[in-house]
């Protein structure tokens, strides 16, 4: 069931589907993603809440209604960007901010579902 990432509603109903149709949920791949460049003074707060609403909200988004779903040996993978940690071009700064905010948002949740499956987890 498709669905778009800025669409919470939409993304979820189509996770509570496809968990519903196969009984559990052993991965989700959170890949949907734009790059927007431009000065920082030219940046658009509709582009900013664009980049925000796609890149990170949505795999929040995606994540959560997921997490019921995964039993132990579930998987969550997220795309990110080397820019997280490194900006080679100008006009990147909120691309960048976005996969730094990604990386984190990553390690937190690896931390949660560490907390949540045991203490023998990683």
């Amino acid at each position: 069931m498709p669905a778009g990432s800025t669409d919470a509603a939409a993304v979820t109903l189509a996770i509570d589907s496809e968990a519903q149709r196969f009984g559990r949920l052993d991965i989700l791949v959170n890949s949907a993603g734009i790059l927007i460049f431009a000065p920082v003074e030219q940046f658009t707060l509709v582009d900013f809440e664009k980049i925000v609403a796609i890149n990170i909200r949505g795999v929040f988004v995606a994540t959560q209604a997921s997490a019921g779903y995964m039993k132990e040996g579930g998987r969550v993978i997220n795309l990110g960007s080397i820019v997280a940690r490194r900006m080679p071009l100008a006009g990147g700064a909120i691309y960048s901010m976005d996969k730094s905010a990604l990386t984190g948002l990553v390690k937190g949740l690896a931390r949660d579902a560490a907390q949540r499956d045991g203490p023998e987890a990683p």
